[in-house]
């Protein structure tokens, strides 16, 4: 018997390294890419797993001239790089059912397409490199590989994940895979708010009509006055909908993440100052119920990096604690830029990836990943969280419904999260009610796993310090940091945990475990 631990995580898509994992690791560099074990009697008993290297993600440039059909579970997706099918090799026969190839007389196993290659150049955002202006990078789609062969609702590299496991799955007789979510949930979510306007009635307009309240009084147009001040007060009470939404959240036991301006004024547009007695009020509600406040960074921030670490010290100041989340205002930033600077002041994420125009997933991607600067060739410790929609880019021709749900079903089948944005501004009007309550409704009847952003990448980090090893052929030992008191794992084959007289262990079927513990390390026996 042999048994195959597997942690399989794109950390690092580094151009030349990768974070080794436990006992299978992906490497590629220069000259290799396989996947292997640590155990000489398992190397020779079973076929080590080779990943194509087309040799161009040294040279992205050239891997774009090099666009080609990927088909996989009745799925079409446009991959970059060349493919081994269309080298001369000889001594590879090909097998059509499952698009791996197999050289004679050896027990190897290689894929046809450039997996790390495809995976680097959406994550690392390299196909943007060219872009001039950062209104560019958030506005204009047109350009964008997923755009053209309208895979923006599709996560490619969720999908080439996928077939990777798939590839995985074949060649190991049992593996146990670490599972995305602390209760073996199916798919993860954030809720999210942008707040930018919080009245409805611009102060221009209010002064001008306080100015001549008393000459309208003195002509004898007084009840005409207070008529106008009653509809502007009705106005902006429409907007400032956070006493609605912290009912909602609260009513659901939600939690969710506001970002906020600090810049009172943006060119000739005034915002607000959170630092009146009016926005430290409602800090401290939004604070009392458990939900994250992040920085919502200034229009023109990305032109001029030096007001970002102003701004998110203002409001640390404001919310007396550390401010971990980005997003950009306009979604305006270019990669790895963006990245670059979020890391240099602090913050632990970005959730700015999106386009202004079209929902979908920017990165092709799902999950959130570690971010990583191809100028430098440097791994950042900052996360991404792709963001999946919000109110302004759903199609306004079809059921926006509709839509939430073909984004959300790509979430659930690959494990991933659903990153979404609603304005405040926009909560109590339709058709965004309806919107935002029906989505609620559909992620708590999916039992998806809900929390603020900070609150995710932290489990994600925990998450990723779990590890596995063999101690007997009949047992394994996960070791977790303290922070973790709940996880849940998958053993994938005939293979399974003896959970008899063990309150820790709860299972549900399919191989999936949720482990319940204080303990650092847990012993399990396999029958």
């Amino acid at each position: 018997f042999c048994w195959y631990v597997i942690q399989v995580t794109f950390r690092y898509l580094g151009k030349f390294h990768h974070r080794r994992r436990i006992r299978f690791e992906i490497r590629f560099g220069r000259n290799q890419r396989h996947v292997w074990s640590d155990h000489a009697d398992c190397q020779e008993k079973f076929p080590t797993l080779n990943l194509y290297h087309s040799g161009q993600l040294q040279a992205m440039d050239q891997a774009e001239q090099n666009i080609n059909i990927f088909e996989w579970r009745k799925l079409t997706i446009p991959v970059v790089g060349r493919r081994k099918s269309d080298e001369k090799v000889t001594g590879w026969r090909k097998n059509n059912q499952d698009l791996t190839w197999h050289k004679s007389k050896t027990k190897l196993v290689s894929t046809d397409i450039d997996i790390i290659t495809n995976i680097f150049y959406h994550l690392s955002r390299y196909e943007e490199k060219w872009r001039h202006f950062a209104e560019e990078t958030a506005s204009d789609y047109s350009t964008s590989l997923l755009s053209r062969y309208q895979n923006l609702k599709v996560p490619v590299v969720d999908i080439l994940l996928e077939y990777l496991h798939y590839l995985l799955n074949k060649q190991m007789p049992s593996f146990i895979r670490i599972l995305p979510w602390p209760g073996a949930e199916q798919f993860g979510a954030a809720l999210t708010h942008d707040v930018d306007l919080t009245r409805a009635i611009s102060l221009k307009r209010r002064f001008l009509n306080n100015s001549f309240g008393l000459f309208k009084t003195l002509t004898g147009s007084g009840q005409v006055h207070q008529e106008l001040k009653k509809d502007m007060n009705k106005q902006d009470e429409q907007v400032w909908s956070f006493p609605q939404l912290a009912e909602l959240y609260r009513s659901h036991g939600i939690t969710a993440t506001f970002f906020f301006l600090t810049r009172v004024w943006e060119g000739l547009h005034v915002r607000y100052n959170i630092n009146s007695k009016k926005f430290k009020q409602l800090l401290q509600l939004l604070q009392i119920n458990a939900h994250e406040i992040g920085l919502h960074s200034s229009l023109h921030a990305f032109d001029h990096p030096a007001r970002y670490k102003i701004e998110k010290e203002r409001l640390e100041k404001s919310v007396n604690s550390d401010v971990t989340g980005l997003r950009q205002h306009y979604l305006r930033g270019k990669y790895p830029r963006l990245w670059r600077i979020a890391q240099k002041n602090g913050f632990k994420y970005d959730t700015s990836l999106g386009y202004n125009y079209q929902a979908g997933y920017r990165a092709g991607t799902t999950h959130p990943f570690y971010t990583y600067d191809y100028d430098d060739d440097r791994e950042y410790d900052l996360i991404e969280f792709s963001l999946a929609f919000f109110e302004y880019n759903l199609p306004q021709d079809i059921d926006a419904n509709k839509y939430i749900r073909d984004l959300l079903s790509q979430v659930k089948k690959h494990g991933g999260i659903l990153v979404s944005l609603l304005h405040p501004s926009n909560y109590l009007q339709e058709p965004y009610f309806s919107i935002w309550n029906t989505l609620l409704q559909q992620l708590k009847k999916a039992g998806a796993y809900i929390n603020t952003l900070d609150g995710h990448q932290r489990w994600y980090k925990h998450r990723e310090q779990i590890t596995i090893s063999t101690v007997s052929d009949d047992r394994i030992k996960i070791s977790k940091p303290g922070a973790v008191e709940q996880f849940s794992i998958q053993v994938n084959g005939k293979t399974q945990i003896d959970v008899a007289g063990n309150d820790e262990i709860s299972e549900h079927g399919h191989g999936i475990y949720t482990i319940s513990t204080k303990k650092n390390t847990i012993d399990l026996r396999i029958k």
